[in-house]
């Protein structure tokens, strides 16, 4: 029993009952009710196609449903959801302020609040464009914070701290350190249990050779990326994959490759409402 299951699983049965509905009410037409019984007690993760009509008998978007997930900075579940909203909405001067609040601060507690506390912040002044500096100091104070599970590997959240680090590096001219971080990213992922999150590891490469204008690099990355969603029976970020490709061929003068790249990109977007990610890092 994976923690991916688990967490569907939960997802599931929180949703369901929001709904008011019995397992019988949401498998009817669907599946057998003991499907819904597995699922929702972490023993069965459904393939994409179950997801997506659960979703539909629910009338929610499949993203409901998502085993992405933003990290808590705090206990408290109206911070939580604020920096969530703020967030979704990319609303990154907002988020920074908020952040920086004294209020705020007080509710970091624990090392893994902390360690997500900076993430963010580090974020924000990427976003921002704060500087270098500034942005790498959070990083760095994120990584303090490191909390490795299961024990001797990084956690998806250290991860992503050293992949956003490499691309500050990146992005103020030094691509040695960017390809150091990046390595620490991915270095022995396959020995962590697997989270929706570690997609985005994929694209940041992916977009660290389209900065760089290492553009077959770019393409090589994005495909392992697909790769490693699809063998996860996951659809979590391949709409910002092929967007990010067709930009990539486009620039390559591919343009039949890049057409065929967006509708498809276009077409996740339609079915999953995947919220753009793409923009925000290229």
């Amino acid at each position: 029993m994976s923690k991916q299951q688990i967490k569907f699983g939960e997802n599931l049965r929180y949703l369901r009952q929001q709904k008011r509905m019995t397992q019988k009410e949401l498998s009817q037409g669907i599946c057998a009710q003991s499907m819904i019984s597995a699922i929702e007690n972490g023993s069965y993760l459904p393939n994409i196609s179950l997801a997506q009509q659960l979703a539909a008998r629910l009338s929610i978007s499949i993203e409901d449903l998502s085993l992405s997930d933003y990290y808590n900075i705090s206990s408290t579940d109206q911070t939580n959801k604020y920096l969530e909203k703020l967030c979704n909405a990319k609303e990154y001067q907002k988020l920074y302020q908020f952040l920086l609040q004294e209020t705020t601060i007080e509710e970091v507690q624990t090392q893994e609040q902390v360690q997500a506390y900076y993430y963010y912040l580090g974020c924000c002044e990427y976003q921002l464009n704060k500087g270098e500096l500034v942005a790498e100091k959070s990083f760095r104070m994120a990584l303090l914070q490191i909390i490795d599970q299961p024990k001797f590997y990084a956690s998806t959240l250290t991860r992503q701290c050293y992949a956003s680090l490499a691309l500050t590096y990146l992005k103020y001219g030094q691509p040695q350190k960017c390809h150091v971080y990046f390595e620490k990213a991915f270095h022995a992922l396959d020995k962590i249990p697997y989270e929706e999150n570690q997609q985005i590891l994929y694209f940041l490469r992916a977009v660290s050779f389209w900065y760089q204008k290492e553009l077959e690099d770019s393409i090589r990355w994005l495909e392992l990326g697909t790769e490693f969603a699809v063998a996860h029976n996951s659809h979590y970020l391949l709409g910002n994959m092929y967007a990010l490709k067709a930009q990539v061929y486009a620039a390559m003068n591919n343009i039949r490759e890049s057409q065929k790249a967006q509708q498809v990109s276009d077409s996740f977007r339609a079915v999953f409402s995947e919220k753009s990610f793409f923009s925000d890092w290229t």
